[in-house]
């Protein structure tokens, strides 16, 4: 059995349905999504959009800053595209590992019937409805170290630390949290790690030839 909310309100003059299903129970995924949204990065606004003269998050960058996270936490992300003569549906559906499920359903009128304004079209709904139902924010990558580094880099950074928490620990000290590091600080950041591992393999082995002397 699953519960349903529909909402028929207009959004927009074109975005004109949204429906939300989901299972039974959601406890489990609510916790998996809650610990998974504490480790989201901010999509970057990397493309522009000439019309608005605005910059704006595109589909991959969404998917960047959500994918390692969702991943840790056992929650898969489906789309599931449809349509009729009138209208391009798009439902985004996310499940954990339990078998509980929530996923929204969003339609959206093209400018033509063609295959390249519904293809514009599916990719607008995917990004827009997956920022919505995982809570991803947006931020400006202006140049000026305000964005952070990317999912890959901080796993690169989480590799070359593991097992030195004196290291980790300096760094939890100066930025908080590891994701909240300043794109424009990664190469220096990695450089430093290295020193710092450098040191403690020095010292290491200086106590270990004190040991045996």
């Amino acid at each position: 059995m699953e519960n349903k909310k529909e909402d028929t309100k207009s959004i927009t003059e074109d975005v004109v349905v949204h429906k939300e299903h989901f299972s039974k129970n959601i406890g489990q995924l609510a916790l998996a999504l809650s610990k998974a949204q504490g480790e989201f990065s901010a999509a970057i606004k990397d493309k522009k959009n000439p019309f608005f003269k605005s910059n704006f998050a595109d589909l991959s960058s969404v998917i960047e800053a959500s994918r390692d996270a969702l991943v840790r936490n056992e929650i898969a992300v489906m789309q599931f595209p449809s349509g009729n003569e009138m209208r391009t549906y798009l439902t985004t559906k996310i499940v954990h590992s339990s078998g509980e499920w929530l996923e929204s359903t969003i339609a959206c009128v093209p400018q033509k019937q063609d295959i390249q304004s519904i293809g514009g079209t599916l990719t607008y709904l995917r990004r827009y409805s997956l920022a919505s139902i995982l809570g991803i924010t947006q931020e400006d990558d202006d140049g000026n170290g305000n964005s952070y580094i990317t999912n890959e880099q901080l796993q690169t950074i989480e590799t070359l630390i593991n097992g030195y928490e004196g290291i980790r620990a300096r760094m939890i000290a100066k930025y908080k949290l590891l994701k909240k590091i300043p794109l424009l600080d990664y190469g220096n950041t990695i450089k430093v790690i290295n020193r710092h591992i450098a040191d403690a393999e020095k010292e290491k082995k200086e106590k270990e030839k004190n040991s045996v002397g």
